[in-house]
């Protein structure tokens, strides 16, 4: 991989198996004063947050991604509550994902929404306008303006035009879904290109690499059309 060590290891039985290796480091608590410090390319947070969003992939879809069969240091908490293997029974009411992952920084998945086993509970607009600023739309605005991810000046400086408009785009963005129905929430690979797929076996597509998340479904739509 280009950030990752990888490899292809054979056993004496003659079956191939995918390894992937990274620099280490972190349990994914996240160190005080910043947002899941452990959580970069190449930790052992980043591979188990990747584990479970192939692991969601695949119960969606069977085949349609790799098949896990280990991780190191799998046996720590989630950060978000929620079992990998049992994603769809408590995502698809909701927005977000039982951890953070990584799309070239770290994205904030904390979920948004009614809890699945809530009475009349279900994925609303509301709910998902606010995953949207709360989890997206604000983490890059903030970056933009060069803040750190828990809020300090990286150094050079907060453009205070940036937080504005920022702030003034959050304010309005209710007003894109006004009469919108409630919005389904679907599972979404994250980071779709041509370098996170391929063929196996007899020409079957398969994705890797991801970072899932229970999103809008036209968000989904919106991936597959670019």
């Amino acid at each position: 991989g280009c950030i990752s060590s990888a490899y292809r290891v054979t056993t004496q039985r003659g079956r191939n198996f995918f390894v992937k290796k990274g620099s280490g480091g972190g349990n994914g608590s996240g160190a005080k004063g910043t947002h899941n410090g452990a959580l970069y390319a190449g930790s052992a947070a980043g591979f188990r947050a990747e584990a479970m969003g192939l692991r969601a992939i695949g119960a969606a879809v069977p085949g349609f991604a790799p098949r896990v069969r280990g991780v190191s240091g799998e046996g720590a908490a989630d950060s978000h509550g929620g079992d990998g293997g049992k994603i769809l029974g408590v995502g698809g009411a909701r927005f977000g994902f039982p951890c953070d992952n990584l799309i070239g920084t770290p994205q904030r998945n904390e979920w948004v929404g009614p809890a699945a086993s809530a009475v009349g509970g279900g994925p609303t607009t509301s709910a998902w306008i606010e995953f949207y600023k709360a989890r997206r739309h604000a983490p890059m605005v903030a970056l933009a303006a060069g803040q750190s991810e828990d809020g300090r000046d990286r150094g050079r400086g907060v453009d205070e035009e940036i937080e504005r408009l920022g702030e003034s785009v959050c304010a309005g963005m209710g007003r894109l879904f006004e009469g919108v129905d409630d919005v389904p929430a679907s599972l979404l690979h994250g980071d779709l290109w041509g370098g996170n797929c391929g063929f196996v076996g007899a020409g079957e597509p398969v994705l890797f690499d991801p970072a899932c998340y229970f999103v809008s479904n036209s968000t989904a739509s919106i991936f597959l059309a670019g």
